[in-house]
């Protein structure tokens, strides 16, 4: 699954109902998503069963 620039505001709105206000600011967030997604960059989202036993991870 890859993340993009056109899906910044669907999980900003996602994740600011599904954290019912508990997370933070989700606009902070979504700004530097966005910034980081600029010029058609992606973030990939692997399944937990594809990682290596040692594989670190950020969990979000």
């Amino acid at each position: 699954m890859r993340i993009t620039a056109g899906d910044v505001a669907a999980l900003e709105r996602g994740v600011a109902l599904l954290g019912s206000g508990g997370g933070g600011d989700t606009v902070t967030a979504a700004v530097l998503l966005r910034r980081l997604l600029a010029d058609g960059g992606a973030l990939e989202v692997s399944p937990v069963a594809e990682l290596a036993p040692a594989a670190r991870v950020v969990p979000v």
